[in-house]
């Protein structure tokens, strides 16, 4: 019973928190090499390419889900449309991160009242705390890039 309730603890364990992508590496999957240049809006930064011929932009934002972070790389086009949204870090255990079906709804969505959950965006049981940061990250990075 001992052995069970190791390899139990020890899984749960190994369980907890990842990272997914590095800021860079989030980055380069947009940009590939691009020199990128920098702007801060409200508490946000957000990196474009200078050889973008498209006005994207990125910004990163990390917010508590439970108890630990979540951070996000949100890929926001010049009319403040979701282009992508990439989880870097997951601190959390795994059982907490919401499914990437989750995650594509916000794919296409822009700032507006129905971008919110049981509105435009459905949650996930049993990620709840989740969902939550993670419209709440959605939204803190729009309305940092409305200000633009």
């Amino acid at each position: 019973m001992k052995i069970v309730t190791a390899i139990v603890c020890a899984t749960l364990f190994a369980a907890e928190g990842k990272t997914y992508f590095t800021q860079q590496e989030a980055l380069q999957e947009i940009w590939g090499e691009a020199e990128l240049t920098s702007e801060q809006y409200s508490e946000h930064t957000f990196y474009m390419s200078q050889e973008s011929t498209d006005d994207s932009s990125a910004c990163f934002i990390s917010k508590r889900v439970r108890s630990k972070g979540q951070s996000l790389m949100l890929h926001v086009a010049a009319d403040g449309t979701i282009i992508d949204l990439v989880v870097c870090h997951f601190g959390e255990p795994v059982r907490y991160k919401a499914p990437l079906r989750f995650y594509q709804q916000f794919v296409g969505k822009k700032l507006n009242d129905d971008l919110r959950l049981k509105r435009d965006i459905d949650g996930v049981s049993g990620a709840t705390l989740t969902s939550r940061a993670t419209v709440a990250s959605v939204r803190d990075i729009l309305e940092a890039h409305a200000e633009k």
